[in-house]
């Protein structure tokens, strides 16, 4: 399933991770990977802790950094279709 704008993402709790100099490094216990985010990429994991949409993460993410709202989407898109790949986000559902 692609996400969209409209898909609701939630963390995946089995993804053990921990804030380390404002870079998040993660680790999937299902295939024993690693993975470091940067600080955009962290402060998208922190916004995670409860469901959220992908549009209503990239308002927030316009307010908070100097992007544009169009950029924004197309960059977390394309970013949440890849952390779904490897397992760290999950799709719970698209919104009506």
């Amino acid at each position: 399933m692609t996400i969209q704008l409209d898909t609701i993402v939630a963390r995946n709790d089995t993804i053990l991770f921990s804030d380390l100099d404002n870079r998040m490094m993660m680790m999937s216990i299902d295939n024993g990977e690693y993975y470091s985010l940067d600080a955009v990429a962290s402060r998208i994991w922190t916004l995670l802790v409860n469901p959220l949409s992908v549009a209503d993460m990239c308002v927030t993410l316009v307010a908070e950094y100097e992007v544009s709202l169009e950029m924004c989407q197309q960059d977390i898109l394309a970013f949440m279709n890849e952390m779904s790949m490897l397992e760290i986000v999950k799709v719970l559902n698209q919104r009506q």
